[in-house]
């Protein structure tokens, strides 16, 4: 699995690549066509802290390209509290496809990508 750590890990050609995309995807779209881009595929959304538009935009995103997601806020656990990191981070990625972080430390992410598949 690709790990998006860090922005700086990629180079312009690959930040052209991905706008040509999203060019193309949203051009389709309002055009109509709306292929089922990501199906049956799920996207973990686990959150140390609240962010409304940071989960509607991944959610309905998900939704719109024939995907779900699962939504984890701190009351259904806190990552690196009653387990590891490294623990939470090999247990999750046994039931997601992909995983979007939104922690207070980026220590944190780093520790979930080393320890996830």
């Amino acid at each position: 699995m690709k790990h998006l750590l860090s922005l700086l890990e990629y180079n312009e050609s690959a930040f052209v690549k991905v706008l040509e995309l999203a060019e193309k995807i949203k051009s389709d779209w309002t055009k109509g066509k709306r292929p089922d881009l990501l199906p049956r595929k799920v996207l973990g959304l686990i959150f140390e802290k609240p962010s409304l538009r940071t989960r509607v935009s991944f959610e309905s995103a998900m939704m719109q390209m024939g995907g779900n997601s699962i939504f984890l806020g701190t009351s259904d656990g806190q990552i690196g509290v009653r387990e590891t990191v490294a623990d939470f981070a090999r247990t999750i990625c046994h039931y997601v496809d992909a995983v979007v972080l939104r922690t207070f430390s980026h220590a944190t992410v780093v520790e979930f990508a080393k320890n996830s598949s």
